[in-house]
């Protein structure tokens, strides 16, 4: 399949299992993943933490292998219980997780690295199995 009819049908099937799973009754996206956090995401949260940018940096962040800033913290400091305390302000990566209606979902290996944390990649992997006929056994 081309990322032109997968595409559509992931979106469909993700808006599908979002509708269904109350993130608010997991959180554990925030207790396992440590989120990207854009120049914009770190400035709004030292800000928020009344740090200067470059101790935000230096306490609060690393950087991938590839260059990219990351908040270092499992969980994640601003989760309470499963809520998000600065939810509003909180970084696009995690305004956009899972990414599932991001383009080209065939040559993402991160879903598959988050199909056991969120229920939400869960429930849309496993309903594309069944849309596609894909052999083998469900795990569900």
């Amino acid at each position: 399949f081309s990322s032109k009819q997968l595409d559509p049908l992931v979106a469909q099937l993700y808006q599908k299992a979002a509708q269904e799973v109350n993130c608010l009754a997991c959180g554990a996206c925030c207790r396992g993943l440590e989120p990207e956090l854009g120049p914009e995401d770190s400035m709004r949260l030292a800000k928020l933490e009344s740090m200067s940018l470059d101790d935000f940096l230096e306490k609060r962040t690393d950087l991938s292998h590839r260059g990219r800033r990351f908040l270092k913290a499992r969980p994640c400091p601003y989760l309470e219980g499963n809520c998000c305390t600065v939810y509003s302000k909180r970084p696009a990566s995690c305004q956009d997780y899972p990414h599932l209606d991001a383009p080209h979902f065939r040559f993402r290996k991160q879903v598959w690295e988050q199909y056991r944390l969120c229920p939400i990649v869960f429930r849309t992997v496993e309903q594309l199995k069944r849309a596609l006929d894909f052999p083998g056994q469900s795990l569900e």
